[in-house]
């Protein structure tokens, strides 16, 4: 590569610093740390090692951008090694500002997640929030978007600013048809963040993937 990954962060921050359009900024996506990759998992220390990444890494963003907080990038207290049970505490427990977690349960009325990050004082954010456009039917029609869409709305509604959620990410969008969790241009869901009632005062985004 033709720089280091903390040279990279750094002039990225640096060239957008103070940018009003970025919520935050993010080191990485569903962040862990195996012993290689696919490897084994040593938890323990995994999460010595996000968390010595993590302090290193916002100090160095911060620097560049001091208007700014910064997230690790988690998919939750499960899943990914190093950030196991009371290991997510501890890794979000140094300089990073932002908490996340991401939600695929096909039911909405599930009810709101548990601050993952309660005592640490920080924000807790649905970083990726998806919903199959088939719904489990093995068939995407207008019947399925529509309702979809609804889910959405009913669960930011009973989510955002909740203790365990705010801000909210839909994942995520596309510009093709809606299949599996992506959200079309002709998608209803994609109105739901035009909803005033639901986006205020926290936010809702749409993601864009880039996979």
């Amino acid at each position: 590569m033709p720089m280091t990954y903390a040279d990279y962060a750094s002039a990225v921050a640096q060239h957008y610093a103070g940018d009003s359009r970025i919520a935050f900024w993010q080191l990485m996506n569903e962040a862990e740390a195996e012993d290689s990759k696919a490897g084994t998992c040593e938890e323990h220390a995994a999460a010595a090692a996000l968390r010595s990444f993590a302090d290193r890494m916002t100090a160095i963003v911060k620097a560049a951008d001091p208007y700014h907080l910064v997230s690790l990038g988690t998919i939750g207290d499960g899943g990914h090694c190093g950030v196991a049970g009371s290991d997510y505490q501890f890794v979000h427990g140094g300089a990073i500002d932002v908490c996340e977690y991401h939600d695929y349960l096909a039911d909405p009325q599930a009810g709101p997640r548990v601050n993952l990050c309660a005592g640490l004082q920080k924000p807790m954010f649905a970083g990726e929030r998806g919903f199959s456009a088939d719904l489990g039917t093995g068939v995407v029609t207008s019947t399925t978007l529509a309702r979809r869409a609804r889910y959405f709305a009913e669960d930011i509604q009973a989510r955002l600013g909740t203790d365990a959620c705010q801000g909210y990410l839909i994942w995520s969008w596309s510009e093709g048809a809606s299949v599996s969790f992506d959200v079309g241009t002709s998608d209803p869901a994609a109105g739901v963040i035009r909803q005033p009632a639901l986006t205020s005062p926290e936010a809702v985004y749409l993601a864009v993937s880039a996979q």
